[in-house]
């Protein structure tokens, strides 16, 4: 597969239970985007949400306080 850019869109959180521990910013869809996704060998039937992940927060208690 040829190279091609990826549109950041914005930041974001995500975690179990609101606890906060993944730190990433949202990647705008694409023809070559759902192109690689269709592409990959395994089969996932959970909705496709492209992301790029920037931190894994081993605390989200201190996380909370500083995103706040």
């Amino acid at each position: 597969m040829p190279s091609f850019s990826l549109k950041v869109a914005e930041p974001g959180t995500f975690g179990d239970r609101g606890r906060d521990s993944v730190l990433f910013f949202s990647v705008a869809f694409s023809p070559e985007l759902a192109l690689l996704k269709k592409s990959c060998p395994w089969t996932d039937r959970r909705e496709f949400h492209p992301h790029i992940t920037l931190a894994r927060v081993h605390h989200p208690e201190r996380f909370a306080v500083a995103k706040k």
